[in-house]
């Protein structure tokens, strides 16, 4: 089973134009906390555009990869032992 309370960061994926020949900047998260709050959080701050958010999750959270996208985020929202 998923643990629900391994700690997240949101990363917001907008677009960032810095330069043809410059690096991009190393992204900074957004906001931070367990993975209940951050799913919580995207879901009331995605202001219309909620597939610029993802979280970055640590693999032994046990959902099989270390990003999820706003699909992810969403059904985890809906499952049964997600903290409403």
């Amino acid at each position: 089973m998923p643990n629900l309370n391994a700690r997240a960061d949101v990363y917001c994926h907008g677009g960032i134009n810095v330069g043809k020949f410059q690096p991009l900047p190393q992204p900074k998260p957004v906001h931070s906390g367990t993975i209940a709050d951050c799913v919580q959080w995207v879901l009331k701050n995605h202001q219309g555009y909620p597939n610029l958010y993802s979280l970055v999750i640590p693999l032994e959270a046990g959902f099989q990869k270390n990003e999820l996208y706003y699909p992810d985020i969403e059904a985890i929202s809906k499952r049964l032992d997600f903290p409403h």
